[in-house]
């Protein structure tokens, strides 16, 4: 298998495990197959997460309506998206690595933007498109120090649980989880899980680690309350319409 096209066996197959897997055909190499298998989960994650936050999306646009949706918990989840998506770049991390977080962070910008216009705060939705895209850049230039991008990352960890728990308390108080999509959240539960994975492999980086499991753990809660709530309104719906007939 020497003739495995030179990038697909650089990136698949990286370090020595291309001649250990495809010259030697060590093909149970564990070191190797778990690299492989992280490189392959990777993509799929990065593939999954162009649409992972579509549902949710396409429930605030035909509900014409963000309601139910904590625009403080979305906003802090995107600061989190974003400080992944400067640490991988600014580490040199493969972008299989924190690909997903650039396409969350461009839905979540969405879902805030829409958020607020069907609040009817148009302007705001504005400002805050352009606000992010400036802070954006400004992560993403050379003038940035690394040890403020492992800061930003360390910090992903109060953010995360802090944006959840805003919007679990809102699902408490309501009883409800509102427009909040249990697509998009068992989906972004089964990310983080597999990025825990691809993180071990791929990195060995003990504070990604931790960041991808803390918020499958969060995310996982936001997941049981839709789930649980959601059946909660249908008994409720049921019993109203039971009333109406009779």
């Amino acid at each position: 298998m020497a003739d495995f096209p030179a990038k697909l066996r650089e990136y698949f197959f990286p370090n020595q495990c291309g001649h250990i897997v495809l010259d030697e055909g060590d093909y149970f190499n564990g070191d190797c197959v778990n690299l492989f298998l992280s490189r392959v989960l990777g993509i799929i994650i990065i593939l999954g997460s162009v649409g992972v936050q579509i549902p949710q999306i396409l429930k605030i646009w035909n509900a014409k309506s963000g309601k139910g949706l904590s625009i403080v918990s979305f906003t802090l989840q995107l600061l989190a998206a974003t400080s992944s998506i400067s640490y991988g770049f600014a580490h040199s991390h493969p972008f299989g690595a924190y690909g997903d977080a650039v396409f969350v962070m461009v839905q979540l910008v969405i879902i805030i933007a829409l958020t607020l216009h069907y609040s009817g705060k148009t302007a705001q939705s504005m400002m805050f498109i352009a606000g992010y895209g400036a802070l954006l850049a400004v992560l993403l230039s050379p003038a940035v120090p690394l040890k403020l991008h492992a800061s930003l990352q360390a910090a992903n960890i109060p953010i995360i649980v802090i944006g959840r728990l805003i919007q679990i308390v809102a699902n408490y108080r309501r009883q409800s989880t509102g427009q909040l999509s249990s697509t998009t959240a068992f989906l972004i539960v089964i990310g983080c899980i597999v990025r825990v994975f691809t993180s071990i492999h791929e990195t060995g980086d003990r504070l990604l680690i931790a960041v991808f499991a803390i918020a499958g753990l969060m995310n996982g809660i936001v997941l049981a309350q839709i789930l649980y709530y959601g059946n909660a309104d249908e008994r409720k719906s049921n019993k109203g319409a039971t009333k109406k007939t009779n």
